[in-house]
């Protein structure tokens, strides 16, 4: 069996947060899908762990282009009315940094040469489980 997803997308909300001792991340990245002749805009969760929540907190900000691989989560809570919640995510194992029109002309968001974020970031192993 398969579990891989594989996203790049303009990314929205960073939520950086510590979690026993270390850091969680959690993105929403948008992507484009065609139906009925329309273009439609999908927000897809995405968390990460570690070095990965190290990497995006240093590097990433709203409206970045990135992408994503890793596998679907799906975890459950309780919600405020007692009911069980169900949460699905992307659980990030790999990140890819690309540059936009905005980095590229370097204007306001763009990273400057100590900033400039590293490549193809294989960071599976910071995942706490």
């Amino acid at each position: 069996m398969i579990n891989k997803v594989i996203l790049v997308g303009r990314v929205g909300n960073v939520k950086v947060n510590n979690y026993n001792g270390g850091k969680v991340v959690n993105i929403s990245i948008a992507t484009t899908k065609r139906y009925k002749g329309e273009n439609q805009t999908v927000w897809n969760n995405c968390t990460g762990f570690g070095k990965t929540a190290d990497l995006i907190e240093q590097y990433v900000q709203k409206g970045h282009i990135l992408g994503v691989e890793g596998e679907l989560e799906t975890s459950e809570y309780q919600g405020n009315d007692n009911q069980k919640r169900y949460k699905t995510f992307v659980l990030i194992q790999k990140i890819n940094f690309f540059p936009s029109q905005k980095q590229n002309n370097n204007q306001n968001g763009s990273f400057n040469q100590q900033q400039t974020p590293p490549q193809n970031q294989f960071v599976s192993d910071d995942i706490p489980f």
